[in-house]
């Protein structure tokens, strides 16, 4: 007789289901019938003759997993060059000479979903007739925890490179906000520019002012002479050379506000969460360890790496707090709206009025003293 490869519901989970009121012991069916149009074909008698030559033909390969899984895991298996056994051995074992980084990113690309899980394990017919794919699969539902244990070692395996980052970035915004609190070079530039504007703005009532927000960096670079080949940013540079030389090196003392004007808190914060959401995965992964007997090896190779990770993420939470309120407390101490400045957009301002400055300083030195009396 032919078969009908379905998929058995569990007799566990029958009960759960509408086969509960179903039975087929007393169904009346013709069985004659049914053996006449559904046996399997004989084979001719030259055929039989072939067959004991050749031998039976091998049964086709009954696949569970849809067509797309199958694809993709069929290549991994490919490169994997482990038999199921291998590869569970090398999960409970938590071995990194054979689980790589890239091996484990496949492994948890392939990785059975809950209904594929439900779906292999309530088969209950020949294993040797599963498909290369769905043996090893079946045989990774055995593994409890199999693709958290996984994701745990990639988190472990990315962790060190992504917490660098971070801290660099972090030390680097921060490096910028206190070379913005300190620079006295660019207070020498502030007051010069502020007494410029107060002259200019005379008796107006924009005139005798006691300070004023940074956006008049643009106002002083687009305020053109009459001759429009010299801006105010020309007349400042000119005025510091004479009132605080030094003060021309503004840019070596901002020199962070490049690599600042990158970045913006609310993407530090993101990257961060990404960072504790990794690091609890694992804490959570190594309670789950400790309490159970099927991962035995999980929580003995992972719980260090947890405890020095969480110090890690501990660490750059705080750099991150500090981060925010200094530059908050910067940005409010230049008459800015907190609430309303972003790092990477005031980090830009201050990073493009630096190389506007550095441009009018070789324009005045190119000119031999830049603007003159009477050139105008």
């Amino acid at each position: 007789m032919k078969g009908i490869f379905w998929t058995s519901i569990h007799a566990r989970t029958v009960d759960e289901t509408v086969w509960k009121d179903i039975d087929d012991t007393d169904v009346d069916i013709d069985t004659n019938l049914l053996i006449e149009h559904f046996s399997k074909k004989k084979t001719q008698q030259k055929a039989e003759s072939s067959e004991s030559k050749s031998g039976p033909a091998s049964p086709k390969a009954i696949t569970i997993v849809d067509g797309k899984k199958q694809q993709n895991a069929g290549i991994v298996i490919s490169r994997l060059k482990m038999d199921a056994n291998e590869l569970r051995s090398a999960v409970m074992n938590m071995d990194e000479s054979l689980l790589t980084p890239d091996k484990v990113g496949m492994l948890i690309n392939i990785a059975p979903t809950p209904e594929e899980i439900g779906a292999l394990q309530a088969y209950d017919g020949d294993a040797s007739l599963l498909g290369k794919v769905d043996k090893l699969l079946l045989e990774l539902t055995m593994i409890t925890h199999f693709k958290e244990q996984l994701q745990c070692m990639h988190v472990k395996y990315s962790f060190a490179e992504q917490a660098r980052e971070l801290e660099r970035v972090l030390s680097t915004c921060s490096q910028a906000v206190v070379q913005m609190r300190e620079s006295h070079k660019l207070k020498s530039l502030l007051k010069v520019i502020l007494r410029v504007g107060n002259f200019m703005n005379g008796g107006s009532r924009r005139g005798g002012s006691f300070g004023v927000k940074l956006d008049v960096l643009d106002k002083i670079e687009t305020s053109k002479s009459k001759s429009g080949k010299f801006t105010l940013v020309h007349y400042v540079v000119q005025s510091l050379q004479k009132v605080d030389a030094a003060a021309l090196g503004l840019r070596g003392d901002l020199s962070a506000s490049t690599e600042a004007a990158k970045y913006t808190l609310g993407q530090l914060q993101g990257d961060f969460a990404v960072l504790r959401k990794g690091m609890q995965m694992v804490k959570n992964e190594v309670a789950w360890a400790n309490k159970s007997e099927a991962a035995p090896n999980f929580a003995t190779l992972m719980g260090p790496f947890a405890a020095a990770a969480e110090k890690t993420v501990e660490d750059i939470e705080n750099g991150l707090k500090t981060l925010k309120s200094d530059f908050e407390a910067l940005v409010t101490s230049y008459g800015e709206n907190a609430a309303k400045t972003e790092l990477d957009a005031f980090f830009k301002q201050i990073d493009h009025f630096c190389q506007v400055f550095e441009q009018a300083i070789g324009r005045v030195e190119a000119t031999a003293g830049g603007l003159k009396l009477g050139e105008e």
